[in-house]
């Protein structure tokens, strides 16, 4: 279980061991940040299968309620904040 992969919700590399994982329809879903798992989990189905083929900007601003969230893998003025 060690590696990387990438945060459905903002694309950012995360490590298999992070602390924000989250297990849906038997598949575990790995986040950069708790902003974008609870992104994810409100709305998981707009961020698997093919309706994931959105931009990065076009999936965040679906996302996004207009409040600056955290999100550490992310260096593009999108409405996520750095910590």
């Amino acid at each position: 279980m060690l590696g990387t992969t990438r945060d459905p919700v903002c694309k950012a590399k995360v490590k298999k061991s992070t602390r924000y994982k989250w297990v849906f329809n038997s598949r575990t879903f790995y986040f950069d940040s708790a902003a974008c798992q609870a992104t994810f989990k409100g709305n998981p189905q707009q961020f698997i299968g093919d309706k994931n083929k959105k931009s990065f900007l076009a999936r965040l601003a679906e996302a996004s309620d207009g409040r600056p969230k955290s999100c550490q893998g992310c260096q593009i003025k999108c409405g996520y904040a750095r910590k």
